[in-house]
């Protein structure tokens, strides 16, 4: 049984809308009105990227295959779309081989165009998840249950929202559902709709554009590049107005303000010199502008190590295994504040 352009809307999450040409289908992770907000900048150019998307279908298959094209999507050329049968890893198809040179691998060159991968499936009934790159765009041709008597959409009850940097958006896991918003999500059993954007900075634009849904949680998880570009008075602003807008959109879902993680650049005095100031004001921003009822702050700068081994690029963007150590800390935190999500 195949799900075709037309018809494969309604097995995603993580999307805002889907648009179909060439008898390809792509998801769009934000709204038209989100989109524009991006018109004229870089950020354009990822805002098709697959992160946070799933293709979720209950069935009886034997295997799958998908179909699609890989185009770029953001600043990597590499990607993984990871497929799992009731939580399980099935197989990923990469046009890497996963064991990439430490620091150098998130600028190499990878080769991007038409793929396609088939895996095999236990028997019997289960809940089959296609995880969609966080680095680059997919058009999608088809997606072929074989063996299936059905095919049912599979979307799960709660749904995470992300907003924040690069850092949120996936950059620099290997493999998609290695990054930490997608293990977060995992572990409290809900879909992932990610909206954030490599290289951003608090954007309150985005947050004053209400989904269509309620979203069970919000993850925030902005700072580190406003650090880096701002001054502090106008990150405050643009913060205080970020969840201003995020309290008015949605009084009674809990939010999770995020400070950021630790960045090898602190370590040299001429590297880190910027008009914001100390990197740790960051935190008293977000604590400040994060002041309602619902919002919970919560301190990240410790939850990946202050070693350049757990960072992808030896600086900023964690590996996969400081993505693991980050979504642990993180999922922990979450916990502590008593939230039942």
């Amino acid at each position: 049984m195949k799900i075709t352009q037309d018809e494969i809307e309604k097995y995603l999450t993580g999307t805002a809308y889907v648009t179909a040409e060439n008898g390809k289908a792509r998801p769009h992770r934000f709204t038209p009105e989100q989109e524009r907000a991006y018109d004229g900048t870089d950020y354009s150019r990822k805002l098709c990227c697959g992160s946070g998307v799933c293709l979720s279908v209950r069935t009886d298959a034997l295997a799958v295959a998908i179909d699609f094209t890989a185009s770029e999507g953001s600043s990597r050329t590499y990607f993984s779309m990871d497929v799992t049968a009731d939580g399980v890893g099935v197989g990923s198809i990469t046009n890497h081989s996963g064991d990439m040179p430490h620091e150098h691998y998130p600028g190499i060159r990878r080769l991007l165009g038409d793929y396609r991968g088939l895996f095999p499936l236990p028997e019997g009934e289960k809940t089959v998840r296609i995880y969609f790159p966080w680095s680059v765009t997919v058009d999608v041709a088809e997606a072929d249950f074989k063996g299936a008597t059905f095919i049912a959409p599979a979307p799960r009850e709660k749904t995470f929202l992300f907003f924040g940097d690069s850092i949120t958006h996936g950059y620099d896991a290997t493999f998609t559902t290695k990054k930490y918003s997608t293990l977060v999500a995992e572990a409290f059993g809900a879909d992932e709709h990610n909206k954030a954007i490599g290289g951003d900075f608090f954007k309150p634009e985005i947050a004053a554009i209400k989904e269509s849904y309620t979203p069970t949680a919000i993850f925030v998880a902005y700072g580190t590049n406003d650090w880096r570009a701002c001054t502090r008075e106008y990150t405050q602003k643009r913060a205080d107005e970020f969840y201003a807008a995020l309290h008015d959109n949605y009084p009674d879902v809990p939010v999770f303000a995020m400070c950021p993680i630790w960045r090898r650049d602190l370590e040299k005095s001429e590297w880190s010199k910027c008009e914001f100031g100390d990197f740790r004001g960051v935190a008293e921003v977000i604590t400040a502008a994060a002041k309602y009822e619902n919002m919970h702050v919560i301190d990240c700068y410790d939850f990946v190590p202050h070693d350049e081994k757990y960072f992808a690029d030896a600086w900023v963007h964690p590996s996969d295994e400081g993505y693991r150590l980050y979504a642990d800390a993180l999922i922990d935190a979450v916990k502590a504040t008593g939230e039942k999500l």
